[in-house]
């Protein structure tokens, strides 16, 4: 390149010519964050949902759609009471990685990436509600169930159906499972032969991932099928009440029944049956 040409990019940056070409002659800067919105979950005490902390963004400085953030000055000034920091570090491979450990109340973050010169500024608005509004009911109940199915010997990852109530001022909330099932299937030899169904609690707070156990499973009476009189007996599945505590008082959870078949060998010549139930799932805040 002969030096007394001082040929540059649209923005006025001097073209190296050892600097491979770029992906256009006009040049643009930008600054992307990967979430510029937060809003976090708490529960009707107005406390943190588990697992939202640390909470992690990205932001990257690109220069005519390239990632430049291993060249740029990163910074943050936080507005509220927000704890976070930024990795600045030029050695770091996260660079411009912001984590977020704590939320006191809502606020914002200005993040601020600076190279060549040219500062271009974010901002991170975090939204934490001072209580979860409760759309949960004092009391309600399940009378569809389905059918207990032939290979069904373990709990399923969600419950048969469930509902929402909210907590007392306590923390506790009570639930109760009472089904009749009969056996019904077979094969080339009869619908013959007897089952027996287990059943269990499960909850959860309104809108997580993972299902307690409320307590142990219950096991429910034979129900059979044979030759003989009377022909068919009903099994029966009582857990009788069963009591949550230590919950967070007035808040929202989400709690139901759970079924599975217990193996035996009562499914006649290893024929598989199933179970089709019938009864009522009873949920309260408990006394």
């Amino acid at each position: 390149m002969n030096p007394a040409i001082k040929a540059t990019y649209a923005d006025g940056t001097p073209i190296d010519e050892w600097k491979p070409a770029e992906p256009a002659s006009d040049i643009t800067k930008s600054l992307d964050l990967s979430v510029r919105s937060i809003t976090l979950l708490v529960d009707g005490a107005g406390s943190l949902v588990a697992g939202q902390m640390p909470y992690r963004v990205k932001a990257s400085r690109r220069r005519g759609g390239v990632d430049v953030s291993a060249s740029t000055d990163f910074g943050i000034a936080i507005d509220g009471a927000i704890t976070a920091s930024i990795d600045n570090d030029p050695a770091s491979a996260n660079r411009g990685l912001i984590t977020i450990t704590d939320v006191a109340a809502s606020g914002s973050i200005t993040v601020n990436s600076t190279r060549d010169g040219a500062t271009l500024p974010d901002v991170i608005r975090i939204e934490r509600p001072s209580a979860a509004p409760s759309s949960g009911a004092d009391s309600a109940s399940i009378t569809t169930f389905s059918t207990v199915g032939k290979d069904q010997y373990a709990y399923g990852v969600a419950p048969d159906g469930f509902v929402t109530l909210k907590t007392n001022a306590a923390g506790k909330l009570s639930a109760s499972i009472s089904v009749a099932y009969f056996r019904e299937g077979g094969g080339p030899n009869g619908n013959i032969g007897y089952i027996y169904v287990a059943g269990k609690v499960v909850f959860r707070l309104k809108g997580g991932t993972a299902w307690t156990d409320a307590g142990p499973e219950v096991q429910g009476s034979q129900a059979y099928r044979i030759n003989a009189n009377p022909p068919v007996k009903q099994g029966a599945l009582n857990t009788g009440a069963i009591v949550i505590t230590g919950l967070t008082p007035n808040t929202d959870y989400e709690i139901g029944p759970s079924f599975r078949k217990v193996d035996t060998n009562g499914d006649y010549l290893e024929q598989p049956s199933t179970a089709p139930l019938s009864g009522t799932f009873n949920a309260g805040a408990a006394s």
